[in-house]
């Protein structure tokens, strides 16, 4: 599959190694990995969130190698998607694509639900407006508007409003901990129980909930593929980015919530998210900051944004390259000649974002909302997982057999796969089975027949277009010859 060197294409060799790698750490967020998770984890399993994170980290890094190991090779828009294509059927392929734009837009969906929350926090802070079903809507359109604002414009403008957005709420979060620590040293409370594992409240069994419920927070970071055909030398760029993301992020996350274990006792922590604010972290940032809690609740709008920004790019980015396939319509692959960017996918892409989450908060409410869209992505992101992992391996036990190494191109993706898998059952199935219709078995239910349909999908697409079966998804010749993945021919959009 080639390009067609008349029509605008994504804007090449724009981003370097600082930008990729932001877009990646923006979607794991270190301000909602801390608001949301961090308090659940305590919750779950005593005071040991620190080394969660860290286990969770480990746990992660198999995933994010395969995801590096195939990107240094494939550079292409399309990400998995194009790996599952070329590596082994384009049927793969062309289901893995289904799944994956469901799952950066049903994050897109989740966190602007979180926005309208932190928006209702600061009326309510600001004008003193009570929380309600139509401050959290207006919330939700100020979201989809400055969204749209900053993705319509060319990759760097996104790229530098993530990255400005992703700086105020780290050091946001960071100061806080790091205040935290300070006075609680000074009255000599600190100590190095969160990091024993000893302290967990309720033995194995918390630490493993604990660790599904970590997992899900590392999600995302895998999206930097997506702007492969954006990046400078992406072949050193974007496997370097992938897993730089993921640990720095990481690494941060154990580190603050070390200081956030000290902020209040568990019992006043349960208290706390009894009461249903938005997160414990802003009633905590107000015992230590006083007025100074509004910059928490500011990180909270900033760090909402910047993740649905980055969600949207990927998923943009996915549509272009299966559009430039033709896979989709051919109205998906169209660039607007001045910013470079994919007008039309964002459009739908944008629609979608305020529509749908408009719709399920009538349904269900807002919190509700975001639990309910948040565990859809679950499924959605751990199936992207488990064929990336398998490309790992397909990949260079077809086409690079001279390179194929048993550690990197087998083991770490077969751990990859066990851990996917176990999470998948266990946070998955097996926690949302026994949880209701409403919040639990509606979701599996939507999760698999949604894949069942797009599986119909790729069925039908390829049944009628069966010369589709014979080519290979586009890569950046630069990064793979053509010949390596059996040739590379023009498709025109039917």
């Amino acid at each position: 599959m080639t390009e067609n060197s008349t029509s605008p294409t994504l804007r090449r060799n724009t981003l370097g190694l600082v930008a990729v790698a932001t877009m990646g750490a923006v979607v794991m967020s270190p301000a909602i990995g801390i608001f949301a998770l961090f308090p659940v984890i305590e919750q779950t399993t005593g005071r040991i969130a620190p080394i969660i994170f860290l286990l969770t980290l480990l746990i992660s890094l198999p995933t994010a190698i395969s995801y590096a190991m195939v990107a240094r090779n494939m550079a292409s828009a399309g990400g998995g998607y194009t790996w599952l294509w070329n590596s082994t059927r384009p049927s793969i392929g062309l289901w893995l694509g289904w799944n994956i734009i469901t799952y950066y837009e049903v994050a897109v969906v989740a966190v602007i639900a979180i926005f309208g929350l932190f928006f209702e926090d600061a009326v309510q802070s600001v004008f003193g407006i009570a929380p309600g079903l139509g401050v959290w809507i207006i919330g939700l359109l100020v979201a989809i508007g400055l969204i749209a604002l900053f993705t319509y414009l060319n990759i760097q403008v996104s790229a530098r409003v993530a990255l400005g957005f992703l700086l105020f709420e780290a050091l946001t979060i960071l100061a806080l901990a790091v205040t935290i620590l300070i006075v609680r040293g000074h009255q000599g409370v600190v100590n190095a129980q969160p990091l024993n594992l000893a302290n967990a409240t309720d033995g194995f069994n918390g630490i493993m909930l604990a660790l599904v419920i970590g997992v899900f927070s590392f999600a995302g970071y895998e999206i930097v593929s997506t702007v492969a055909e954006e990046a400078k030398t992406p072949k050193r760029y974007i496997p370097a980015a992938t897993v730089l993301s993921l640990v720095l992020v990481g690494v941060f996350w154990a580190f603050t919530s070390y200081g956030f274990s000290f902020g209040v006792s568990l019992s006043k922590l349960n208290a706390i998210a009894a009461t249903g604010v938005t997160t414990p972290v802003t009633p905590i940032a107000r015992i230590f900051w006083g007025g100074g809690d509004a910059f928490v609740i500011i990180a909270g709008l900033t760090s909402t944004l910047a993740v649905c920004l980055s969600d949207i790019v990927a998923t943009s980015r996915t549509m272009y390259a299966m559009s430039r396939d033709s896979v989709i319509p051919s109205w998906f692959s169209r660039i607007h000649e001045r910013h470079h960017t994919p007008w039309n996918a964002l459009h739908v892409l944008i629609a979608i974002g305020i529509a749908v989450p408009i719709l399920s908060g009538l349904w269900i409410g807002p919190t509700n909302t975001v639990n309910w869209w948040v565990t859809a992505m679950v499924f959605f992101a751990l199936c992207t997982y488990l064929f990336v992992n398998f490309a790992n391996i397909a990949y260079h036990w077809r086409y690079r057999r001279d390179q194929f190494n048993w550690i990197t191109n087998f083991l770490i993706p077969v751990a990859g796969i066990l851990i996917d898998g176990f999470v998948l059952y266990r946070g998955f199935f097996v926690s949302l089975w026994g949880a209701g219709f409403e919040m639990g078995q509606s979701i599996i239910y939507f999760s698999v027949l949604w894949a069942v349909l797009g599986a119909a999908f790729a069925y039908w697409r390829l049944r009628k277009l069966p010369q589709l079966r014979e080519r290979k998804s586009f890569i950046l010749e630069h990064e793979a010859p053509a010949e390596e993945l059996g040739g590379v021919a023009q498709i025109e959009a039917e």
